[in-house]
């Protein structure tokens, strides 16, 4: 159990290794949000609940040896069900865990609102971020992705430069790796469909479903916040239905 401890439960400190600007925010944000590996933590609850097994066998035995009354025969089912009550009690933050990484979940400590809009300061070319998405690989480490609309005076040569701010600005929220797609406005071209035009990366051109990303960017604030408002009730559900 010593030797899993650390592992487990990921006592490790993360102030020093990403960079000096906003090492000590970002520090104390994963020592926060670090909940160890979730392979060592099962070892170490297997372990866990093997020594106080033993512990119980040893303490019954030597109940039912040497003290007196029929009471002595009582303690090896009340020990067990301690037992019981302390594997499962602590199993549940492990499960809760299992389950959000195979459902993808967003992770609980992120304001993804907040993180849009500041997102959308980072330059004054941006005209739009959309199709923001998080998901945790494992607790403690968040992965993203996201689309940006850049306005039609924007140079493309500069978007090596906003994408550094920006995943400076997503280290800052304990996100290391994100995935950033631009997208080019240029309605100022004429013709065409306004809303056509945002979607030049939707699909193939001979695809017979182009209209679909143009028919879900008209719809997309109105969803995504009626779906954040969802996922977040949703794990509050899951979190009650487990506890």
């Amino acid at each position: 159990m010593l030797l899993l401890n650390d592992h487990a439960h990921g006592d490790h400190d993360h102030g020093d290794d990403h960079g000096d600007d906003h090492g000590d925010d970002h520090g104390a944000r994963d020592a926060k949000k670090e909940s160890g590996d979730l392979n060592m933590r099962a070892a170490w609850l297997h372990a866990m609940g093997d020594a106080l097994g033993s512990v119980v066998v040893v303490v019954v035995g030597l109940t039912v040896e040497y003290a007196e009354g029929d009471w002595r025969f009582y303690t090896d089912p009340a020990l067990t069900i301690v037992i019981l009550g302390i594997i499962t009690y602590s199993a549940i933050p492990l499960v809760r865990d299992c389950v959000r990484v195979l459902l993808q979940g967003s992770p609980m400590d992120i304001d993804t609102d907040l993180l849009t809009a500041e997102l959308e300061e980072t330059h004054s070319a941006v005209m739009e971020v959309h199709d923001l998405h998080l998901w945790e690989l494992q607790p403690g480490r968040t992965v993203g992705s996201m689309h940006v609309v850049f306005n039609n005076e924007f140079d493309s040569s500069g978007f090596p430069g906003v994408a550094a701010s920006m995943k400076s600005l997503f280290h800052q929220h304990g996100i290391h790796s994100v995935a950033i797609q631009p997208e080019f406005d240029n309605r100022a071209d004429g013709g065409g469909d306004d809303c056509q035009k945002q979607c030049r990366l939707s699909c193939e051109p001979t695809c017979e479903s182009d209209n679909i990303c143009c028919n879900d960017r008209l719809t997309y604030r109105s969803r995504t916040r009626r779906q954040g408002a969802s996922d977040k009730a949703g794990d509050h559900e899951l979190t009650q239905f487990l506890l």
